[in-house]
């Protein structure tokens, strides 16, 4: 791809590699966008398989596309855990990459008057985003203890939701007419199943927590606050890596869902709610 005639290859030059990562594959876009005159131009999106073959054609396509002699940056959306094999291949090879919230993204498209919904688009949107927004950080991979207690709090997460569940479901045979020992029996045996892993899941918490004394003693100054536990404080630290994540108050009520959201129309008043609504469900 070559750029277009009227595009000054200057300091406002940008190019950025969209990427729309699935389970199998990732969809890539070049654009290549001039600031000061508000040109640009992108290539074809083209899909590659989600491995590593697949990363090292990408990397190598980009190079190949790209202008030489200007930094060239990558951008992707946090896809569950799909993201997470090309995004740390890229950084270890030392490519400049950016990890945005879907909710950034579409509220881009929005703005640009994107409406078509396709890898291919998503790809070119991403690479459009990367190129105008000059206030996106790099992305680094966290800490190995903040990724480690990610895992360990939303697999508690993910037990209490069960427990919740099987404990349903025993008060409600208890008011059955007439049950059968052999489901009374599976229901409590999953239930003492569930609370033992619990349990062993809370000392692996702790015991990651002690390996890092000043994360231990930043969780247990918070968690004097009234109201708030230290598994709550916990699961804040490893979703926000140790709040590396969060840049200010506001970024912090919006993550907790607490950020308040008004709606007024014409002369009517304006209605306040909180969205509940934060940055990990968003992502």
């Amino acid at each position: 791809m070559k750029p277009n005639s009227q595009m000054t290859l200057d300091k406002y030059f940008r190019q950025c590699v969209g990427i729309d990562v699935s389970k199998d594959k990732f969809t890539a876009c070049l654009f290549m966008y001039d600031m000061a005159s508000d040109v640009g131009c992108c290539t074809e999106s083209i899909d590659f398989p989600n491995s590593k073959t697949g990363f090292n054609q990408m990397v190598k396509w980009s190079r190949k596309e790209a202008q030489k002699g200007f930094l060239l940056t990558y951008l992707m959306e946090p896809t569950g855990s799909y993201y997470e094999p090309l995004a740390y291949h890229l950084h270890k090879i030392g490519l400049t990459l950016y990890v945005v919230l879907p909710n950034k993204a579409r509220s881009f498209c929005e703005y640009e008057g994107i409406k078509t919904k396709t890898d291919a688009m998503d790809a070119r949107c991403l690479a459009l985003l990367g190129c105008k927004n000059q206030r996106l950080r790099p992305w680094q991979p966290p800490k190995a203890i903040y990724r480690e207690l990610r895992q360990l709090t939303r697999l508690r997460a993910s037990l209490t939701k069960m427990q919740t569940q099987i404990l349903n479901h025993i008060e409600a045979i208890d008011h059955m007419e007439s049950v059968t020992s052999e489901v009374c029996k599976s229901y409590k045996k999953l239930l003492s199943s569930i609370q033992k892993q619990l349990e062993q899941n809370e000392q692996a918490i702790a015991a990651k927590v002690a390996q890092d004394k000043e994360l231990e003693a930043r969780i247990k100054r918070i968690a004097t606050a009234k109201g708030i536990r230290s598994n709550t404080v916990t699961c804040i630290v490893a979703e926000t890596q140790g709040f590396h994540l969060i840049t200010n108050r506001k970024q912090l009520t919006s993550f907790a869902g607490l950020d308040v959201k008004a709606r007024q129309s014409g002369k009517d008043d304006p209605r306040h709610h909180i969205t509940k609504k934060n940055l990990r469900q968003a992502s």
